[in-house]
């Protein structure tokens, strides 16, 4: 159970760490948009 616990708390850290980088990309890719560019090409 205690090793349950720890894997639920290590993906917790990990959506905490990805969610500003997510944002970060949503922003750069809004900022593209208006720039005219296409970020993924």
């Amino acid at each position: 159970n205690r090793g349950l616990n720890l894997s639920c708390v290590r993906t917790c850290a990990v959506v905490a760490e990805e969610r500003p980088r997510l944002h970060l990309l949503n922003s750069f890719s809004k900022l593209f948009q208006t720039l005219g560019l296409n970020p993924r090409s």
